[in-house]
């Protein structure tokens, strides 16, 4: 646990002391603030392949919200307020990259040596007609994701909600695994993968960000599950999931769940892929 004198949030400095007499609500949403500003989503930066174990850690990591609150906070936060902080952010996820250091500007002394420009391959074609090969197939196994989860996400979303389409909030689904408005966004950002994905040159901010908004909807539906892991639910969806698709809330829980672990988990490998040619 270190031994801090001060915390610079965005452009405020508070000494330990000040921070000591903050409220709990004043010292959780500072906490947040701070942890947002020097610690990100993997999928923004991080090449990521299931082959070597998903994420490669580049930047150190990873890190939870509870270890990084608790070494920098745990000396002069309340207990409750970092508990507090902590659960708001793992909404969000449970593993996180240091932000680079946005400080450097990429330039260094002219005592360091030069590297040595003989030592790169400009003209690999072979190389990049490879790449495009794995880009190409990549792309076609997460369209095939995107496919079942739409049809999962379609099937719980009530009749009432009237699909993306609709211009009205929709409405809440109790004991459903996700809320009407996670789904209705999941399909948003389906939408907006296909898009990119069918581009010369993909904006990687929005693929990025749709790819964080499935993995939200994972988060969401993966406490659902664990919530009711040890209960008895065997509620029929009914109205919620067609009866052709013979499934319970539980049942449908597990296959949305898997089919967004799946299909977000592709278009990250997608996703390393492109941003590896660029």
């Amino acid at each position: 646990m270190q031994e801090i004198k001060s915390i610079i949030v965005g452009n405020d400095v508070y000494s330990s002391a000040q921070f000591k007499r903050f409220s709990k609500t004043r010292q959780m949403e500072l906490m947040i603030e701070w942890f947002g500003q020097r610690y990100e989503d993997p999928v923004h930066r991080l090449p990521y392949n299931s082959r070597e174990g998903g994420y490669q850690w580049i930047n150190g990591g990873p890190y939870s919200a509870a270890e990084v609150l608790g070494d920098q906070f745990g000396n002069i936060a309340k207990t409750s307020a970092i508990e507090a902080a902590v659960a708001e952010i793992e909404t969000e996820g449970y593993e996180w990259s240091p932000m680079p250091d946005l400080e450097d500007d990429g330039i260094y002394s002219l005592d360091e040596p030069f590297p040595d420009l003989s030592k790169f391959d400009y003209d690999d074609d072979e190389e990049q007609t490879s790449m495009r090969d794995d880009v190409t197939q990549l792309r076609q196994e997460m369209l095939g994701k995107l496919d079942r989860l739409e049809t999962l996400i379609l099937a719980g979303l009530p009749a009432s909600s009237g699909g993306i389409g609709h211009n009205n909030p929709p409405e809440k689904i109790d004991e459903a695994p996700a809320s009407a408005v996670d789904l209705v966004r999941s399909l948003e950002a389906i939408r907006i993968l296909r898009t990119q994905s069918s581009t010369d040159n993909p904006d990687v901010t929005q693929v990025a960000a749709s790819i964080s908004e499935i993995r939200k909807v994972t988060i969401t539906v993966g406490h659902w599950l664990k919530e009711r892991a040890n209960s008895a639910v065997d509620t029929v969806i009914g109205s919620i999931v067609p009866a052709g698709l013979g499934a319970t809330l539980v049942a449908y829980g597990k296959q949305l769940w898997t089919a967004l672990e799946s299909a977000s988990t592709s278009a990250l490998e997608w996703l390393s892929a492109i941003t590896s040619m660029l």
